[in-house]
């Protein structure tokens, strides 16, 4: 395509992509009565744009029958040559780029060009930022991310990524195919995914765009994350034009409030599409991207086992726990995602739900069971490398060191302090979680029995847990007194109690005290890592 129609057409896309629909199509008819190409052009690049919502498959072979026709050219490119390619024809558009496939006439391949987008236009810094990120994705080694085979860019300014052309499907097109897959399935392809993330969060790349669409199922069972790195050319245009980014469903909070993101953000990315895979359906819904990013930063998912009768527990605080609002309480990144995964046998049945007293009876059977070949993730010089693991384990073990944290009840006169005890417990929480042996309920599961008056056995029972900490909370000025307890609910016996009356910059120092006490009450032995962290979190103030 002669440089100069380009940069008309894509003058002519930037002007009508802001406009309404109906604006919109005035403005095509209008230019159609004069330059018919130029308006199927635009046409087509205003189509992809609007496919950003479902994804881009990227590096993805559509398998034979897949396509009813044609796919649109919005770039007029097929039969020209970039470089040593020689692009053939457009496979797939999508919101962040189009796909062609083409032929590297030094290496005699097919491979797939992925080109950006018009409005994807990046001042020189920021496309040197681009171009170093994408090629250090291209960098990486590892069965579970899309190779890329060079980063380029067209005479015209154009960037484009050379890929492999993958066999199969992506998983958003098998989720609209079957709708929800078996949990054991489903927990695989997450297993993967994290993985691919595990490899690429070690070097300092995060994907920002992790979906359904950017997920390569093979038919040899292998899962691979497309499109590392291309994200950050959305990211990075939509930082000088100053408009939202991308495919609200599945950002995290932090994403919708334009805050800083990292690999609890790609965590956070997963969850929602372990939820997806698992139900059928996204955890936060609307009817318009606006009330989607509400929910995702005011509203609780629906739990998955309402909408699904055989998704365990354990299964539904891995996803629940990656769903968490804020990035410090989600997976501290995805090694410890795969460790809890590690727990759950892939290949067995979802574990039923449960009652206290079947928990005490299996606490006297001693088992060993395998866990997942490959599930478990060694961090060796700061690489990563899968191994299988044998866990011998005693089912009382585990049901002597799990415990639920109840929402601390505020005392003060203030309805306001409401919030300053809800963070208390929260930290108690996140902080008790990252002791390894130790089982701890997460927040969404426990924040529902705040005010309801139910007996501590049932509340125990309901969650699967033996004990369970209790709380309350009273602010006057610059101090504050918390108490707290400690029971077994099986027996109904307190193991600790303690009060605390201390100035309020100490509360820190409290909340750290207190789960090192229960650890203690709870006979678990914290490592020297886990004491380390225990001693110097939070930095942040709980109100």
């Amino acid at each position: 395509m002669d440089p100069q129609r380009w940069r008309e057409i894509r003058a002519v896309f930037g002007e009508l992509v802001k406009l309404e629909d109906d604006q919109r199509a005035e403005r095509l008819a209008l230019i159609g009565t004069g330059d018919p190409e130029l308006r199927d052009a635009v046409e087509s690049l205003l189509a992809a744009d609007a496919e950003s919502s479902g994804g881009l498959g990227g590096a993805g072979l559509p398998p034979r029958g897949d396509h009813h026709g044609p796919a649109p050219d919005p770039l007029g490119l097929a039969g020209h040559t970039l470089s040593h390619f020689r692009v053939l024809q457009p496979l797939e558009a999508g919101g962040m780029g189009v796909v062609y496939r083409a032929e590297d006439t030094r290496l005699g391949r097919a491979v797939a060009l992925k080109f950006l987008l018009p409005h994807h236009v990046l001042d020189p810094s920021a496309k040197q930022r681009f171009l170093h990120e994408a090629r250090t994705a291209g960098a990486l080694d590892h069965p579970n991310l899309c190779t890329i085979y060079e980063v380029g860019e067209a005479e015209d300014g154009r960037l484009f990524l050379a890929m492999p052309l993958y066999p199969g499907e992506t998983l958003k097109a098998r989720l609209a195919r079957d709708g929800p897959l078996p949990v054991s399935e489903a927990l695989a392809i997450a297993q993967q995914i994290a993985q691919g993330l595990a490899c690429a969060h070690a070097a300092g790349i995060v994907h920002r765009d992790l979906k359904p669409g950017n997920v390569m199922l093979l038919p040899d069972g292998t899962v691979k994350i497309l499109d590392f790195g291309v994200a950050k050319a959305r990211d990075l245009s939509l930082t000088q034009s100053g408009e939202h980014p991308g495919t609200v469903a599945y950002m995290a909070p932090e994403q919708v409030r334009s805050r800083p993101v990292g690999p609890h953000t790609d965590l956070w990315a997963l969850g929602v599409v372990l939820y997806e895979m698992l139900t059928g359906r996204r955890p936060f819904i609307g009817e318009h991207e606006s009330a989607i990013a509400h929910a995702i930063v005011n509203d609780e998912p629906i739990r998955p086992s309402a909408l699904r009768a055989d998704i365990s527990p354990a299964v539904e605080e891995i996803v629940l726990t990656a769903l968490r609002k804020a990035p410090e309480s989600r997976y501290a990144g995805a090694p410890e995602f795969l460790k809890e995964l590690a727990t759950i046998s892939l290949g067995g049945e979802p574990t039923p739900r449960r009652g206290w007293r079947w928990l005490h009876r299996q606490s006297k059977r001693a088992t060993a069971r395998w866990l997942v070949l490959g599930g478990a993730v060694l961090v060796i010089g700061g690489g990563f490398a899968t191994r299988p693991l044998w866990r011998e384990s005693t089912g009382g073990t585990e049901v002597e060191r799990s415990v639920a944290v109840l929402p601390f009840t505020n005392l003060s006169q203030d309805p306001e302090n409401e919030y300053f005890s809800d963070g208390i417990t929260d930290e108690i929480l996140t902080t008790l979680a990252g002791v390894g042996d130790l089982r701890v309920i997460s927040r969404t599961s426990a924040m529902r029995y705040k005010g309801s008056g139910k007996p501590l056995r049932q509340i125990a029972g309901e969650l699967e847990v033996a004990h369970v900490l209790e709380g309350s909370v009273q602010r006057a000025g610059d101090q504050v007194r918390i108490n707290v307890h400690l029971v077994d609910a099986r027996t109904d016996r307190q193991l600790w109690a303690e009060r605390y009356d201390r100035p309020l910059q100490d509360v820190f120092a409290v909340q750290n005290e207190i789960a090192q006490e229960i650890a203690r009450a709870l006979r678990v032995s914290l490592s020297a890592g886990e004491r380390a962290r225990i001693e110097r979190r939070p930095t942040t103030n709980p109100l």
